[in-house]
């Protein structure tokens, strides 16, 4: 409901106030040794990070079922409804100077989303695997990266924060779904294969 209210808000314009503000106070930050750090940040959350990690983790017997599969799910998932949210609202991305090249539509921010679902889904199977232990410093550490790359893509100029806020909105959805899902799949596996 949250993300229905944004994107109408998005739509109608009423968010260009505050967002052109804060576009602007991102873009007084920029100097060159910082743009190649925030350039650095919002790679990590590109496809080819993600497969990689997913398709290593696949291939490994110990994480593949526990991890890697339910993972690669959620993020094929996560990542088809973003294609589907970005052309049914169909908002440009800022006006302005943007420090990467982009083509797509700004609203959700993919970046954002996906990061959200990947860090976000992490963290909760990472709680599971390591029965709780440690659950404070991964959900920090998650939070830093996916914080880090929606603010990556206000800098670079190529999404507005309420295109971040909107890939988050989404993001958590995905995970909280994902984490229903698991948990039940989860517990099934236990009792019919002990895994």
């Amino acid at each position: 409901m949250l993300f229905a209210a944004l994107g109408i808000a998005v739509k109608q314009g009423a968010a260009e106030g505050p967002d052109g503000a804060l576009l602007a106070a991102a873009a007084n930050l920029r100097q060159p040794v910082l743009n190649n750090i925030i350039i650095f940040i919002t790679r990590i959350g590109e496809w080819y990070v993600y497969v990689p990690v997913l398709a290593l983790l696949l291939i490994i017997p110990r994480t593949r079922m526990k991890f890697a599969l339910p993972t690669a799910i959620i993020m094929s998932v996560g990542g088809l409804l973003n294609v589907l949210l970005k052309a049914l609202f169909a908002v440009n991305r800022p006006d302005g100077v943007h420090l990467v090249f982009e083509t797509s539509y700004g609203f959700p921010s993919g970046h954002a989303m996906m990061a959200a679902v990947f860090f976000g889904f992490a963290a909760y199977l990472l709680r599971r695997i390591l029965k709780g232990r440690y659950f404070g410093a991964i959900c920090a550490a998650a939070a830093v990266i996916i914080l880090l790359i929606g603010f990556s893509r206000i800098y670079l100029g190529v999404h507005s924060p309420t295109d971040i806020l909107g890939g988050y909105l989404v993001a958590a959805a995905v995970v909280l779904v994902g984490s229903v899902v698991s948990e039940r799949m989860y517990g099934m596996g236990k009792r019919l294969y002990g895994i």
